[in-house]
C-alpha cells in the first residue's frame, strides 16, 4: 500500500481540501477519500443560508450507487435530480 495526498478542488466556494489516504494507486486513493467520507463532494447552503459540506451518501449515485473517476482526475455522479463533479490532484507522499 502506498500513501497519497488527494486533493479536492471545488468549484463553489472557490477552496481546495486535501487527506492523506493510504491506497493502491490514486483511483483507490480519490474513492476512500470520498466514501469514507473525509472530503466532502460539494458544499450546500443550508436553511440559513450557511455554507454546509455534502459527504456521499449512497443515494447521490442513482441506479450504480457509486461515483465514476474520469480522466484520472474527475470523480463523476448522476442521480435522478442532480448531476455532480468533482476536480481532483492526486500525489503520492512517503
Amino acid at each position: 500500500m502506498k500513501r497519497f495526498r488527494v486533493i479536492a478542488m471545488y468549484d463553489y466556494p472557490e477552496i481546495n481540501r486535501s487527506v492523506r489516504v493510504i491506497a493502491e494507486d490514486p483511483q483507490q486513493a480519490i474513492l476512500r477519500a470520498v466514501l469514507d467520507q473525509r472530503l466532502p463532494i460539494t458544499y450546500a447552503r443550508d436553511e440559513r443560508g450557511h455554507l454546509q459540506p455534502q459527504y456521499w451518501q449512497p443515494d447521490m449515485g442513482g441506479e450504480t450507487r457509486w461515483p465514476r473517476i474520469d480522466r484520472n482526475n474527475r470523480l463523476l455522479w448522476k442521480s435522478t435530480h442532480h448531476q455532480g463533479q468533482l476536480r481532483f490532484e492526486v500525489e503520492e507522499t512517503d
